[in-house]
């Protein structure tokens, strides 16, 4: 695989600038937290999301000593989008590094901030085709005090079959995804 350069954006968003998955996930994130600046994973309640979303989503545990971060949830069409089954496995498994260096600058935001981040990724690798990476990520917090979890979902909407190519997989036929 080629060497990664992306164009990157993100920012704290609100309801309007989110639409689909991303909007649902950030629905459930502000219900969920009620009066406080995050939700436990279990006030959070993933299932009560729709159920063509929860495929799309990753929830990670902030691990401290040292510091990293390991999925404990990895949805089945990020599965089948990147080729990896990453539940229960560190981000340093990741493929590509260049993407997984990324992840975890993602990450840090969020636990460092303590808010929810959009994130656009944009790439174009060598054959010309643009790729798109949106995504939204919320901390989820056990103890009150620091992010212990961060959830995570892709905004399916925007893909396309090169960002299948760009990981050797196949584009589903029943997702209709351009």
């Amino acid at each position: 695989m080629d060497s990664v350069e992306f164009d990157k954006k993100h920012f704290v968003p609100v309801a309007a600038d989110l639409s689909g998955g991303l909007l649902s996930v950030f629905d459930r994130w502000q219900k969920a937290r009620a009066n406080h600046w995050a939700p436990s994973w279990n006030a959070y309640q993933m299932e009560s999301l729709p159920p063509k979303v929860i495929p799309w989503c990753a929830v990670v545990d902030v691990l401290r000593d040292p510091p990293d971060f390991a999925y404990r949830f990895w949805g089945t069409e990020r599965a089948n989008l990147q080729g990896q089954e990453l539940t229960g496995k560190p981000l340093s498994e990741f493929e590509p590094a260049q993407m997984a260096e990324l992840l975890a600058e993602e990450l840090v935001q969020v636990t460092e901030s303590r808010q929810p981040l959009f994130f656009r990724k944009r790439h174009t690798p060598p054959n010309g085709s643009e790729l798109r990476f949106e995504s939204l990520r919320v901390p989820l917090s056990e103890d009150g005090e620091r992010v212990t979890m961060v959830f995570s979902v892709a905004e399916v909407a925007r893909m396309t079959a090169a960002n299948y190519d760009y990981f050797g997989t196949e584009l589903p036929i029943e997702k209709g995804i351009r």
